[in-house]
């Protein structure tokens, strides 16, 4: 496995992992709005840019899977009609 198929496959797992917790609480928790993940994205980019603790390629691989499915997951909540899963 080259060094750019790791990187593929552990971005594409916090990707995934991203995703199934944001559904999850969608699915569990009636208070979980799109303003809820609106400020857990807001959040997340903050946190981009202060890379203090030193996350290293890893974490900022990580970090930028975690903020791209919570972006996936907003555009496709923008597009739920009303009487979808959750409103908010």
């Amino acid at each position: 496995m080259s060094i750019k198929d790791w990187q593929n496959q552990k971005y594409n797992e916090a990707f995934n992992d991203a995703l199934n917790q944001i559904r999850h609480l969608r699915d569990i928790d009636p208070n979980f709005t799109k303003e809820s993940l609106q400020n857990l994205l807001e959040t997340a980019y903050v946190h981009e840019g202060n890379n203090w603790t030193g996350r290293g390629a890893v974490g900022d691989m990580e970090h930028e899977a975690r903020i791209a499915a919570y972006q996936q997951i907003l555009a496709e909540w923008e597009t739920e009609p009303e009487s979808g899963r959750h409103t908010g």
